[in-house]
Order: structure tokens, then sequence, then C-alpha cells
């Protein structure tokens, strides 16, 4: 499940990347932005920064962590881990200055909370009280939304 999300979101940014190319959206991203393309890492920046700047991430790494925050709710939390690795190198373009951001990202990403585990969450759910397992799938996606 996890393989299909990941190349669900390759995909995507294949399809955006076209998209960014042909309506010259990718050199405005590239003039305005932290990220050279249009992307879903992109997009999910700019979607999730004011909720970063609301639990205080210092300015410059605003939109890197919006970014994780949005990986982390669209793939998993493992692909998160993974794109953390990454922002924590100072040699990348785009990398968070500050050791407080690295900290909280850490915290932020490990959680159950995404779509991916959304059927995991039923199936653990539902073998406890089978009686009740119709009632799950709105039960599961409340708690998935609060978690954050």
């Amino acid at each position: 499940m996890l393989l299909v999300f990941v190349a669900f979101i390759a995909m995507f940014n294949g399809v955006l990347g076209w998209i960014g190319d042909w309506t010259t959206l990718n050199d405005w991203f590239a003039a305005n932005t932290i990220y050279d393309s249009f992307s879903l890492e992109s997009i999910l920046g700019i979607i999730f920064a004011p909720l970063m700047w609301i639990m205080g991430v210092p300015t410059p790494d605003i939109m890197p962590m919006g970014q994780l925050l949005g990986v982390k709710l669209a793939a998993s939390e493992f692909v998160g881990y993974i794109q953390l690795a990454e922002l924590k190198d100072p040699m990348n373009i785009v990398h968070l200055q500050y050791q407080k951001s690295i900290i909280m990202a850490t915290y932020m990403l490990c959680g159950f909370a995404n779509f991916a585990s959304i059927g995991i969450q039923i199936g653990g759910i539902g073998s406890l009280a089978p009686v009740n397992e119709k009632c799950f799938p709105n039960l599961v996606f409340v708690r998935s939304s609060v978690e954050h």
C-alpha cells in the first residue's frame, strides 16, 4: 500500500511538473518560493505554512516544515522521515536552518495519522469490537484529523 502511495505521488509530481512547464508555473515557483518547480511538495508547503507559523516554526523553515507535514499526511511518516533526512543536510538548496525546526519535525512526523494507515486502523480497532465495526470508518477519519 505504501509503495502505491509513493508511486502515485511520483506520478502526480510528474504531471504537475509538466503542467508547470506548459504554463510557466515552474519559473514562477523558482523565482518566488524556495522550490524550483511546481510539485506536490510545493503545494503542500504553501498550504501548511500558516499552521507551521502558528506552531512557532522559525520563519525561514515554515515552508519546508509545511511540506513535511503535508507529505506525512498524504503518504506516510516513513516518506516524511526520508525527506527530513534530506532537509537536515545543509548542502541542499532547500534545508532546515534551525535546530528547533529539526526537533519539531521529528516529533511532528511520529504519528499514525495519514490516509494510508486509515485501513490499518479500521482493521485493528474493528477486530476489538466487531459489533460496532460499521461506525469505525467515520471515527478513524475524525481521529486521524484530530491527531495532527
